[in-house]
């Protein structure tokens, strides 16, 4: 399970929500945004997820990017998944892509943030 971010409070940041008349929060929606990725069984290659997502950029937004030794080149690789994931409006190969890598890390013992590799903190 993930640990939210406790410093982060539920009435930071409200933000007006017309619809309902009502405030909400930024900080609540990530803090459930956490849990419910801490919740997710992650299929075992997540990378076939991002490469949906790329796929996307390459069809869609005609990106020159290729694949080149299982990476990613011609744009940068959170960039890549960024834009792939506007197409994926049920979030579901972003939110896989996202809980794959928190459940690589974590059996890496990369607990924080900080313990992770350079390359994985970007994305």
């Amino acid at each position: 399970m993930l640990r939210q971010l406790s410093h982060i409070h539920g009435n930071w940041e409200l933000t007006w929500n017309s619809k309902v008349e009502s405030y909400h929060s930024y900080a609540e929606k990530l803090n459930q945004l956490i849990e419910e990725l801490g919740n997710i069984e992650p299929p075992i290659n997540y990378h076939e997820n991002e490469d949906c997502l790329a796929e996307y950029v390459i069809s869609y937004l005609k990106w020159d990017i290729k694949k080149i030794n299982g990476r990613w080149t011609g744009e940068g690789y959170s960039v890549i998944l960024q834009q792939g994931g506007f197409n994926n409006s049920d979030e579901k190969n972003l939110i896989l892509a996202t809980a794959s890598r928190i459940t690589a890390a974590k059996q890496r013992n990369q607990c924080h943030f900080d313990d992770m590799e350079k390359s994985h903190q970007k994305i």
